[in-house]
C-alpha cells in the first residue's frame, strides 16, 4: 500500500516539475 501511495507521489511531483519546465518554456 504504502508503495502505491509513493509512487503516486513521485509520478505527481515528475509531473509538475515537467508542466512547470513546459509552461516556462512557452511563456
Amino acid at each position: 500500500m504504502k508503495r502505491i501511495v509513493n509512487f503516486l507521489l513521485i509520478a505527481i511531483f515528475i509531473g509538475a516539475m515537467t508542466g512547470a519546465v513546459v509552461m516556462f518554456d512557452q511563456a
